[in-house]
């Protein structure tokens, strides 16, 4: 059986371009906590590797990488990066999930949880989702 872990960051980060790439351990409570999860469960990771490349050989260079390590990638725009990720996901809902709401920051340009930009995002998370809930594997996200 396997566990599908959903998160924003895989518990790796990538650094490097031009098809190499070196991958050293995320620091944070999620990928420390679930990394050490005991379990017969045979652990996939999904996620943001770090980076962000356009380079299609770099993606491509990256995923056999992370594959190896049963992570699976989902690669964003700088937009995306910007406005989803450091901006929706970590400076609005972030702080509102673990009760520092004095630290809670929304600006119109992050997006809405309808906006296209923020829809995009998440639908590319959705996209391993969907799949691995077909196959009736295990689910933490």
């Amino acid at each position: 059986m396997k566990l599908y872990i959903i998160s924003n960051r895989l518990p790796v980060k990538a650094a490097g371009s031009n098809g190499t790439f070196v991958f050293s351990r995320s620091e944070g409570g999620l990928a420390t906590g679930l990394d050490s999860l005991q379990t017969s469960y045979e652990k996939h990771w999904i996620g943001w590797p770090g980076v962000c490349t356009d380079n299609e050989k770099d993606r491509q260079e990256m995923n056999e990488k992370l594959q190896e390590m049963n992570f699976h990638p989902v690669f964003l725009s700088e937009k995306q990066i910007q406005n989803y990720y450091e901006g929706y996901s970590n400076s609005t809902l972030w702080p509102l999930c673990h009760y520092f709401y004095a630290y809670t920051l929304y600006k119109n340009v992050f997006g809405n949880p309808t906006s296209k930009s923020t829809v995009f995002s998440v639908r590319r998370f959705a996209d391993w989702y969907v799949p691995a809930t077909k196959y009736g594997y295990r689910i933490i996200s």
